[in-house]
């Protein structure tokens, strides 16, 4: 409502669970071909859809719209007609072509689907590696999963504050890794 002309005007709002589930699926994931293990790609607008993981170089994906393992259509394949390599088109016939993409390097990437303008990009995902403790020391214990990341300032100087055990500890360079790691150094006087 315009408080100054007195109108009123109503536009429709899309509804979300009118909007397409799209699943990548393909050996280069983690689950492989089985759809029904697949994650469901997030969209705002149900025209753009991404999802950020790892994937295998040099296999094939695709992006299935059902995750039951029965129905393999209809999906978006790569479009092996078009002079973009990363332009898509919905295959809704067994007939047509089941062509799949593929990267050339293993590693976590962002990939967004515009499925109106029929456009994949495929991002590298560069984690800036950040400092998490684990050890006996620290209320995580030696489980890297739960470990939290160290504050800092300037990207140089990492801080913690919290109740600290007697027992050891390390640093680790990512969460969910144990290499690359900041370790006492055996030969050092301190």
């Amino acid at each position: 409502i315009n408080i100054e002309t007195l109108q009123v005007t109503a536009e429709p709002q899309f509804d979300p669970s009118s909007w397409e589930k799209i699943y990548p699926v393909g050996g280069a994931l983690p689950w492989e071909w089985d759809p029904t293990q697949a994650e469901e790609m997030t969209t705002e607008d149900g025209t753009v859809y991404t999802w950020t993981g790892n994937l295998t170089a040099n296999v094939d994906f695709k992006f299935l719209c059902q995750n039951d393992g029965e129905n393999w259509i209809p999906s978006y394949n790569r479009d092996a007609n078009a002079e973009n390599y990363w332009t898509v088109y919905k295959k809704t016939e067994d007939w047509q072509p089941d062509d799949c993409f593929k990267v050339d390097a293993s590693g976590k990437y962002k990939i967004t689907l515009n499925i109106v303008d029929l456009t994949v990009s495929v991002e590298p995902v560069v984690e800036k590696p950040g400092i998490y403790p684990v050890g006996g020391s620290f209320p995580c214990g030696w489980d890297n999963t739960l470990s939290e990341p160290m504050m800092t300032w300037d990207d140089v100087h990492y801080f913690w504050a919290g109740w600290l055990n007697v027992g050891t500890f390390k640093f680790l360079c990512y969460k969910d890794n144990w290499v690359p790691s900041f370790n006492r150094d055996p030969n050092a006087a301190d």
